[in-house]
């Protein structure tokens, strides 16, 4: 198709469907196409060196209007072959690949981009698709059980968001999991709809239409679930471009993600914030500096004010920064970048929810409670058993073929790009971590299915 367009637009189709043909089918060897301009640029200039020599006094004077007509167009081809140089400079980057390793990187290997999603226009429109699709998944049926209100657990996230109100306080008394995060979340979005839609303060406007908020509540819930899948696509799209569009539909209809989007609970947060976290460790993986490094730092930090359990990300991120003191064999840096990384958690925790700070105390009693193993979630089962039921409840919603694929997907990162993709394991830790507690639920496995599905 692109030949035949070719022939019929002339000769800058026909530059641009070599372009477009060698971008789809080669690696990323921005060196190639430097090269071409600059023997390109010398061959201009000798050729105008040339005619300028031609054109001296005495001369035939050969430089015509097609001459300055052939000019002008190679110029202009060389400009064009410059962009593409470009565009494959952006690729590489893109793919975090350094442009001067594109070519020579053991283990890299150029994405072929042909079929369906070889346009980046197509892509986009796919991916809008998929979050077209996710969020109608996410909205339909928020107003489930009204009106009762059947969910054991919304009551911590909705009930003291309007506790908040009632004290006319900004700190939560509540700290089992400990949800402060979207407690103060939705004790601001519910004062304001309630002095939008009623003209009342929160306590007046819950105790007439309290299951309005409780719909805000999920509400809010299925913003975080969709924004899942727009992590996921960032993420992949590091690695596979066409993969990110896969790796995007998963998670827009991964039963337990969409199902979870549906609750007042911190569990499609959570996830949210883990899938953040993936995505700042990869980017300090690709280019080792404090920014991503804080950041990674920091949205532990949120994670801890959402639940717990998001400590165990830094085991992760010592992971990464122990890969990266080992590059620049650098003892002292895996040091500094330890305690900078502390600081952006700690920091982190202060500015979303300091009581968890001044009230540790209250912290540790809520984490012990909560591990006990007297709990209706407690049966017994042991690390092993833990471990094998989140195994079974990913296995019950992906199916054989799914879980395959994310197999040979684990394989082919382990032998193409070991070091960039270790965070994309974070679900892995999590679970091994977690599975440590007496407890288990079904709904705590959801922020280990973000690895298998990416």
């Amino acid at each position: 198709v692109l030949s035949a367009t070719s022939l019929a637009r002339g000769p800058r189709a026909i530059v641009w469907a070599w372009i477009a043909r060698a971008l789809s089918r080669s690696a990323c060897i921005p060196a190639a196409f430097r090269d071409f301009v600059t023997i390109a640029r010398a061959i201009r200039n000798a050729v105008i060196l040339w005619l300028e020599e031609e054109n001296r006094p005495g001369s035939r004077g050969i430089l015509t209007g097609s001459s300055l007509g052939t000019l002008r167009y190679w110029d202009r081809l060389v400009g064009w072959v410059a962009r593409a140089d470009e565009l494959v400079a952006i690729r590489c980057y893109d793919r975090g690949v350094p442009e001067e390793l594109a070519s020579s990187e053991p283990g890299f290997r150029g994405e072929r981009r042909t079929g369906l999603l070889a346009s980046r226009s197509v892509r986009m429109l796919w991916l809008g698709l998929i979050l077209l699709v996710a969020g109608a998944l996410r909205v339909v049926g928020l107003s489930f059980g009204f009106p009762l209100r059947v969910h054991p657990d919304e009551w911590a996230i909705v009930d003291n968001a309007v506790d908040l109100a009632r004290r006319g306080s900004f700190d939560p008394t509540f700290f089992d999991r400990p949800d402060h995060l979207e407690i103060r979340l939705n004790f601001l979005v519910d004062s304001f709809y309630s002095w939008l839609r009623f003209q009342s303060p929160l306590p007046e406007g819950f105790a007439q239409h309290e299951l309005s908020f409780v719909l805000i509540g999920r509400g809010i819930s299925a913003v975080f679930g969709l924004g899942c899948v727009w992590i996921a696509y960032l993420i992949v799209r590091r690695f596979s471009v066409s993969a990110a569009i896969v790796a995007a539909a998963l998670f827009a209809l991964f039963p337990p993600l969409v199902l979870n989007a549906h609750y007042a609970t911190p569990e499609a947060p959570q996830t949210f914030f883990l899938l953040l976290f993936i995505y700042a460790a990869v980017r300090y993986l690709e280019q080792p500096g404090l920014f991503w490094l804080i950041i990674a730092g920091a949205l532990i930090g949120v994670g801890f004010t959402i639940k717990y359990p998001a400590v165990f990300l830094g085991v992760v991120l010592a992971m990464a920064v122990g890969v990266v003191s080992w590059r620049h064999r650098s003892w002292q840096l895996f040091l500094s970048h330890g305690v900078l990384s502390l600081a952006g958690l700690v920091a982190a925790i202060f500015v979303v929810s300091p009581v968890l700070l001044t009230d540790f105390g209250s912290v540790l009693a809520a984490i012990r409670q909560q591990g006990q193993p007297v709990h209706l979630g407690a049966d017994g089962l042991g690390w092993t058993g833990n471990l094998a039921f989140y195994a079974v409840t990913f296995y019950q919603s992906a199916g054989p073929l799914l879980v395959a694929a994310a197999v040979v997907g684990a394989i082919w990162l382990l032998r193409n790009d070991p070091v960039r993709s270790l965070p994309l394991w974070t679900g892995l830790v999590y679970g091994l971590l977690l599975s440590a507690v007496a407890l288990h639920w079904a709904r705590w496995g959801v922020p280990m299915f973000v690895s298998p599905l990416m």
